[in-house]
């Protein structure tokens, strides 16, 4: 991997709940994801006909920087006409990053790691002001820093995402 980026990010698209209905005809819609950071966009396959989609996907992202924020944004296929929108958010990666790169160097320096056990290493805390619906806990599972996150879709009538984040270090 380029030496422009800090580490990977592995982006678990595990289910949508609630979406927007956008196929008239059959009252429900067409759903895929596409995740972003910086110029990179990758994206889901599409769950047909599906208004809770589950789509078990995992996508990489390279991460330059501890400071960016990973854009996710759920469409409706459409065969005839442009993609439509169902809804997005944004998700401030700083936390998670930072306590990734930090247990990282700890557990390195420290030849600290138990693969068996899974250890809470921090927590984002939803808030009226975040688009998290619950509280969302930074793991350590297996040697791997994770985050399991359930997420409010903005410029929706309705709907939730749920994504999980797993840090990759890279030399």
């Amino acid at each position: 991997m380029d030496s422009q980026y800090i580490g990977l990010l592995k982006v678990a698209v595990i289910r949508g709940t609630n979406l927007v209905a956008t196929d008239l005809l059959n009252t429900t819609s067409d759903p895929y994801v596409m995740v972003s950071l910086g110029k990179q966009t990758v994206k889901t396959r599409t769950v047909k006909r599906s208004l809770n989609p589950e789509w078990d996907d995992e996508l990489t992202v390279g991460v330059p920087s501890p400071t960016v924020q990973l854009k996710v944004e759920v469409m409706d296929k459409d065969r005839f006409s442009k993609d439509e929108f169902l809804g997005g958010t944004k998700v401030d990666l700083e936390p998670f990053v930072t306590i990734a790169m930090k247990y990282h160097k700890e557990t390195t320096n420290n030849n600290m790691r138990d693969h068996k056990k899974v250890k809470e290493i921090g927590r984002v805390l939803a808030s009226q002001h975040s688009e998290l619906v619950k509280d969302s806990p930074i793991l350590c599972k297996g040697g791997k820093v994770q985050q399991n996150l359930h997420l409010k879709l903005n410029d929706a009538k309705s709907g939730e995402i749920e994504i999980e984040l797993t840090w990759v270090h890279i030399n």
